[in-house]
């Protein structure tokens, strides 16, 4: 309701026809609708309310003088609607966002978002796909030795980019003792918000993977979720080859992650220019476009720009996923920069919030540091654009989700709050794909418009379980029974566990009372 008044005092705002426009009333009796004109030399507006439960119809021209029904656009010459909604014909178009990143101003919907909370949500992600070769640290001796003689920043723990002549080195070690899964932290976010879900949201995801075997490995696994796959099909005359990051299992349980870039970002640049309408054909079929920041550097600024020039274009939400411990250039912090204003939702642990907001940074990160980055965040949340008010966004308000990891618990941040989230203790195994199990667990909640301190909560509880899997795999194995097991626990999560039930419930009555919901 608030979101539908601020768009009609918005309206009311844009066109001279209703702030300041003569009054025309409809004399309709016996008609459950209630209509009227406001007119100025320049503007005609026909406003009209069907104020029962019953489907309602009527021809303007009927009711009015020729000279005025003549000024109105009206398809067939006949207005319908439906229970308890509204018409306004012959306003103008709102107004255009200026600059890509900012959202304007979308039509009002139902329960004040961008999407129908007790339907099905569809998400559109991009991102390269990539697969995990894990091997032990000891497998691979001579390969590490000479790596850490090149790159001396390199430990356990570490990420670094290889080229494909050290990548044949590392094959050539570990041959037969590499063990293949699905890698990236958007297919294995994306996967396990999926199996969370199931049917109440629809994923499809752009980016590419060849036909190897890391590449099917990683298709087969997106198929067996029911993923949408957009860009399956490998464009003609570029080489077939999965990007592949190799994981060093080592014994200190903190993994390295090597990257091999494949060809997928130059497959998908000439499969776009093939399919110029495919980028914007699924931005306009989503409801929330999911976007790992790194996709600027995979993809390329243009791609990235075009991708939110087309979310703006059709007022869809934005959720985006800061890579760990990935390397930001200034251009990549500017530009987290600017979207923050129009952010939905922003993710990511504490030193990469701390290195695109602020500085450059290791853990622990001081309490010093987390508190300038938590005044950019509120300060570019409480930034106000033209249509900012009618952004599409969750009943609770545009959030930073912060993870800590060495301190186990997370935060928070909202335009005027912060909120501690703690979570459970655990014996860790690996930390592998724990953040991208805290994404998917945050989305599960945001999508279903539980308050974001219960979203937070489920999160940290499903990367609790998957940093107690023995595994190496960079996702939960079980997400569903995580879920089941994680609500049953009692204290913060008997929270959840009861928004979850409340939420259900009042799906319930309004699928079959919709007018008592209204």
């Amino acid at each position: 309701m608030l979101h539908y008044t601020r768009h009609i005092l918005q309206q009311r705002k844009e066109n001279p026809a209703l702030n300041k426009g003569k009054t025309i009333v409809l004399d309709m009796p016996g008609s459950p609708i209630v209509a009227f004109v406001r007119q100025t030399s320049k503007q005609t507006v026909l406003c009209a309310f069907n104020m029962s439960g019953n489907k309602a119809s009527f021809k303007p021209a009927d009711f009015l003088d020729w000279q005025i029904a003549s000024k109105l656009d009206i398809p067939d010459g006949e207005i319908h609607l439906d229970p308890y909604t509204s018409s306004f014909n012959g306003l103008y178009p709102p107004k255009k966002g200026a600059e890509w990143g900012l959202c304007p101003a979308p039509a009002p919907q139902q329960n004040g978002n961008g999407h129908v909370r007790n339907g099905t949500t569809r998400v559109f992600a991009a991102d390269m796909l990539i697969a995990d070769h894990h091997v032990d640290e000891d497998q691979v001796p001579n390969f590490l030795h000479a790596f850490k003689k090149h790159d001396p920043k390199f430990t356990d723990g570490s990420k670094a980019t290889i080229d494909k002549a050290q990548y044949e080195a590392f094959l050539k070690e570990s041959n037969g003792a590499r063990k293949i899964s699905p890698g990236g932290g958007t297919a294995c976010s994306l996967w396990m918000l999926k199996k969370l879900l199931g049917n109440k949201v629809d994923i499809s995801l752009m980016g590419l993977a060849g036909d190897d075997e890391y590449g099917k490995t990683t298709k087969d696994f997106l198929k067996n979720a029911g993923i949408h796959l957009v860009t399956e099909e490998w464009p003609a005359g570029v080489p077939q080859e999965t990007a592949v990051s190799p994981v060093i299992r080592h014994k200190s349980g903190k993994d390295s992650v090597l990257t091999y870039p494949g060809t997928e970002t130059q497959a998908l640049s000439k499969l776009l220019e093939q399919n110029p309408d495919l980028l914007e054909n699924s931005v306009k079929k989503s409801d929330i476009v999911y976007l790992p920041e790194s996709t600027v550097s995979k993809f390329g600024v243009t791609f990235f720009n075009e991708l939110l020039r087309l979310r703006g274009k059709y007022n869809k939400e934005l959720v985006i996923a800061l890579p760990s411990r990935a390397h930001f250039g200034p251009d990549d912090s500017e530009r987290i920069r600017f979207l923050l204003p129009s952010c939905n939702v922003v993710m990511g642990n504490d030193v990469e919030f701390c290195r695109v907001l602020d500085k450059e940074t290791t853990r622990p990160v001081s309490a010093e540091q987390m508190g300038r980055v938590i005044k950019v965040i509120q300060a570019k949340f409480n930034e106000h654009y033209e249509g900012k008010e009618k952004m599409a966004c969750s009943p609770y308000g545009q959030v930073a989700f912060i993870t800590r990891g060495n301190k186990d618990e997370a935060l928070i941040v909202t335009k005027n709050r912060v909120i501690p989230i703690k979570v459970f203790q655990a014996k860790k195994h690996t930390m592998l794909g724990a953040g991208y199990a805290t994404f998917a667990g945050f989305l599960d909640g945001y999508i279903q418009r539980i308050p974001h301190e219960s979203s937070a909560t489920l999160a940290m509880a499903l990367g609790a379980e998957k940093v107690q899997q023995p595994d190496s795999n960079p996702f939960l194995n079980n997400p569903e029974i995580s879920k089941k097991k994680v609500l049953l626990r009692g204290g913060a999560m008997r929270k959840v566990a009861s928004d979850l039930k409340a939420l259900e419930a009042e799906d319930e009555l309004e699928h079959h009372q919709p007018s008592l919901s209204r």
